[in-house]
């Protein structure tokens, strides 16, 4: 007999294997046992480990011992919390207000200013940060928590995975974690992007390419892996609230399409190729100093672009974006929208560093130190510009030639940011935009003979190379 087929009694106070008792000895409290072999158990001399014919496994007691993990047991005593080997003897000398168990040779603790970190098997410190939570490792993540209360994913070396945060979130599960978004629960991929456009009340771990999901308004789906509905498990529940409710794909959203762009897009020419420089969907606030490089679309916000992508649908030619990640979202729910399966390449001209930095470590001090829209009046003139940014005319002329160089006929969009968009067209027409350049508006661009036409919030112009 093994201890490998070793059950708890139901009285829980010895093992069995086959229904019979695996040694003589009884003792207060047992759990199962772990490799190397050994099972935690309590009696009137305390906490600690027997072997597989109930005897100590060392002579040392605890005030609590837990099941081994990676040959590490997590123990408790009066100096605190700690891990031991086999033999009953630390891993080390420090001491923690809480311990976890080892999973992929990792394992979180806390320290005596509740603060989590990730530990290795020697008992060191992974990484150089502390967290306000940290969980377990599975497929070689886990989740932190930091003093913002959002989540993300760290790798063995306790480096971030991805730079995306979270208001909850879940270990991976073969290859995609449950994340929680202010529009509701997802999955995510490894590199924290949505798998899908759809949110919920509540999503299951994957199960063989399909996971069980309830909606906003109470209904339970499977769906797969693309989000779509295999089966639905019940319907939406009666609403007794007397509210309008709105489906999750639905959430009524304060955003809405420019007007004078919604008109340009309508009487656009059909016959040649005409290039749209956007800027990104609806997303999240930015932190103060910060470029928010790994700041996302809100998801309350998603319909409108998928909307403005369906406006597009039979003429949507190509998509370009800008590296960042709100650029690159938004591109593909244009083509979600628009119903076409397209290549996204980006471009450093659109964004990260963009068409108007020629050096970062230059510009950083400007993009601190001056009001953002003084600077942007400042690049959209023809004074010298700052130190660490290219002339803003020129740089403008290569983003045009860049925008009117694809020669199929149909919408060719350059997905950017509001700053990149505002200069450019400013230069283009000769108007600084009034308003400031909102969510998902665009300059349009398309050759006429000899000459380029240009048009923004409704000023039509024609630029001579």
């Amino acid at each position: 007999m093994s201890w490998r087929q070793s059950t708890v009694s139901p009285a829980g106070t010895h093992h069995l294997v086959e229904g019979r008792p695996f040694y003589a000895a009884r003792f207060d409290a047992v759990l199962p046992f772990h490799e190397p072999g050994l099972a935690p158990v309590s009696d009137a001399s305390g906490a600690y480990h027997i072997d597989p014919h109930g005897k100590p496994a060392y002579a040392r007691r605890f005030e609590r011992t837990f099941g081994f993990y990676g040959g590490r047991s997590a123990v408790i005593d009066h100096d605190g919390w700690q891990h031991i080997l086999a033999d009953g003897v630390p891993l080390s000398p420090r001491t923690w207000s809480w311990c976890g168990n080892f999973q992929s040779g990792r394992c979180p603790v806390r320290d005596v200013e509740g603060r989590y970190l990730h530990i290795d098997l020697e008992g060191k410190p992974v990484g150089h940060r502390s967290w306000r939570y940290a969980g377990d490792y599975r497929e070689g993540a886990a989740v932190v928590q930091r003093d913002d209360g959002l989540h993300s994913h760290v790798d063995l070396g306790g480096e971030p995975l991805h730079p995306l945060w979270f208001l909850d979130l879940d270990v991976f599960h073969k290859g995609f974690a449950r994340a929680r978004a202010r529009g509701g629960w997802l999955h995510v991929d490894r590199h924290g992007r949505p798998v899908y456009h759809r949110r919920f009340a509540a999503v299951e771990p994957f199960y063989n390419g399909q996971a069980r999901v309830e909606r906003a308004d109470g209904g339970l789906e499977i769906i797969d892996e693309g989000g779509r509905t295999l089966l639905v498990l019940r319907p939406a529940l009666p609403d007794t609230s007397g509210r309008p409710r709105h489906a999750e794909d639905r959430v009524a959203i304060p955003w809405l399409l420019p007007e004078s762009m919604v008109k340009t897009l309508e009487a656009l020419p059909t016959d040649r190729p005409v290039a749209l420089l956007m800027r990104h969907g609806p997303r999240f606030d930015l932190e103060p100093g910060r470029a928010g490089l790994d700041v996302t679309l809100l998801p309350e916000g998603e319909p409108l672009v998928r909307h403005l992508g369906e406006m597009m649908r039979g003429r949507l030619a190509s998509l370009t974006s800008s590296p960042v990640l709100r650029c690159v979202q938004t591109a593909e729910l244009l083509a979600e929208g628009a119903g076409v399966a397209l290549p996204i390449p980006t471009d450093e001209l659109l964004g990260m560093p963009g068409a108007y930095v020629a050096d970062t470590r230059l510009a950083g001090p400007t993009f601190r130190d001056e009001p953002y829209f003084d600077l942007m009046r400042r690049l959209s003139t023809t004074q010298p510009p700052p130190p660490g940014f290219h002339d803003p005319r020129e740089a403008t002329r290569r983003l045009l030639a860049m925008m009117v160089e694809p020669t199929t006929p149909g919408l060719h969009v350059f997905v950017s940011h509001d700053s990149i968009v505002g200069i450019a067209m400013a230069h283009l027409t000769g108007r600084f935009p009034q308003p400031w350049v909102r969510c998902l508006e665009a300059g349009f661009a398309w050759r006429e003979g000899d000459s380029t036409v240009v048009s923004y919030q409704g000023h039509r112009v024609e630029v001579t190379p």
